[in-house]
């Protein structure tokens, strides 16, 4: 185990909210947003926070996340999703835009049209979905000033570094769910549970953990279940089926 960070630099931190704000003004900052665009925005100090989260070890925070692999491009054929109205304690609110490859966005489309066949009035939102790694970084940075206070030990078990992240490989990407009514939110995960439990196999989602709608690829391993993102299966260029389980924190 090598010796873990345990701080950054706090005027540094506390920098970036407005530096990611004017990105997103410029339209730079996106959740396709490219390294080479992140540093050329980033001052010197800011850019080596970045790196030094890009390299972090969930091993060394006595956190068991996998390694998902070697970083992979910004894809070309990515989906744009807009306009996803919801509405969370009496307020309509719209999600920003969500990003999900092509045959993943095939297959979303169709589990989304057989669950709306089956509970009118519901959809599946898309909360969440491809974020290339840079971006996974900002979410990083987001959550560790908003949610944990700037400890990254505590950040690092809700939100993983790009090699570790579902989200940022196109190729087994993950995606967040959402309902119309805003369920499931951060303060009750277990939400939207049982219409997953019994949408079950028309749509692929085979399995239900104890929170949220985490959609992710099912790789059964000695008769339990994977937890990775949807990809296709051996042989096939359509996405395996989905499972659903407890999500972390939305991006900003």
């Amino acid at each position: 185990m090598n010796e873990p960070v345990t701080a950054f630099d706090e005027m540094v931190l506390k920098a970036f909210p407005s530096t990611f704000s004017s990105l997103k003004e410029q339209g730079i900052l996106t959740p396709i947003v490219t390294f080479g665009e992140m540093k050329a925005s980033l001052n010197a100090k800011q850019w080596a926070v970045f790196e030094q989260i890009r390299n972090l070890q969930p091993r060394d925070y006595d956190v068991k996340t996998p390694y998902a692999g070697d970083l992979e491009p910004v894809p070309k054929d990515l989906v744009t999703i807009t306009s996803q109205q919801y509405t969370e304690k009496g307020e309509q609110k719209v999600l920003g835009e969500q990003y999900v490859p092509r045959l993943t966005f095939e297959a979303y489309t169709r589990m989304h049209k057989q669950f709306m066949r089956k509970y009118s009035g519901r959809k599946l939102l898309v909360a969440s979905c491809y974020r290339s790694p840079a971006y996974q970084i900002v979410v990083f940075i987001h959550w560790l000033m908003k949610g944990y206070h700037g400890d990254i030990a505590q950040t690092i078990r809700h939100v993983s570094p790009p090699n570790y992240s579902q989200h940022t490989f196109a190729s087994r990407v993950a995606i967040d769910f959402l309902n119309v009514d805003g369920s499931p939110s951060s303060d009750h995960p277990e939400d939207f549970k049982d219409q997953f439990a019994a949408f079950g196999g028309g749509a692929g989602v085979v399995e239900v953990s104890d929170g949220g709608a985490h959609a992710a690829n099912l790789a059964k391993r000695a008769g339990r279940p994977r937890r990775r993102a949807l990809r296709p299966a051996a042989g096939s260029r359509q996405p395996r089926a989905a499972v659903a389980r407890r999500c972390p924190p939305r991006p900003p």
